[in-house]
């Protein structure tokens, strides 16, 4: 459970310019870079160290 709250910490820093409110609303919908992406493996491999 903790590493999927950074996961979301990591998804919210990507999607900064989207309001909160449409963040949790659809995850799925929003539209993140590859740069999004890498920070959250480092997210998950940091949590799992």
């Amino acid at each position: 459970m903790y590493r999927a709250f950074l996961e979301i910490t990591a998804y919210a820093g990507c999607v900064n310019g989207i309001g909160m409110s449409d963040f949790q609303f659809d995850l799925r919908s929003i539209t993140v870079t590859d740069y999004c992406f890498y920070h959250i493996e480092i997210y998950e491999i940091k949590s799992i160290a």
